[in-house]
C-alpha cells in the first residue's frame, strides 16, 4: 500500500488503497478523479510533481508531503538473525545427511 498527498494541490499518487483498484499500478488522482495510471512509482512521481507545479504555479513552494511507506521497516537484532542462520544452516546440513552416508557393511576395507 503507498499513498503520497499534497493538500494544497489536491493531487496524490496511490497504490493499493480503497480508493483505488489492486492492480499494483499507481494512480495519479486529482481531487478524487484518476488523472494517470503508471505502471512503476518513478513515472508516478514525475508526473505527479508536474501536475504539482502546474497546480501551485512554478515559484510555489509545495506543501508538505504526507507519505505512507510501501513496508515498514523492522528492528533486526544481530545476535537473533546470527542464530537464526545458523539454526537454519543445521537444519538443512541434518535434513540432506542421508545422501553422505556410505553403502554396504561396516569394516569393509
Amino acid at each position: 500500500m503507498y499513498r503520497q498527498y499534497n493538500e494544497r494541490a489536491g493531487v496524490s499518487i496511490e497504490q493499493g488503497t480503497p480508493s483505488v483498484p489492486a492492480d499494483n499500478r499507481y494512480y495519479l488522482l486529482r481531487g478524487g478523479q484518476t488523472v494517470g495510471v503508471f505502471p512503476n512509482l518513478k513515472r508516478a512521481m514525475a508526473a505527479y510533481h508536474k501536475l504539482v507545479r502546474e497546480i501551485l504555479g512554478g515559484g510555489a513552494e509545495e506543501a508538505p508531503v504526507q507519505e505512507t511507506p510501501a513496508r515498514k521497516e523492522k528492528k533486526v537484532d544481530p545476535v537473533k538473525e546470527s542464530t537464526e542462520r545458523f539454526l537454519d544452516a543445521k537444519e538443512a546440513y541434518w535434513a540432506n545427511s542421508h545422501k553422505y552416508r556410505r553403502g554396504g557393511r561396516l569394516g569393509r576395507r
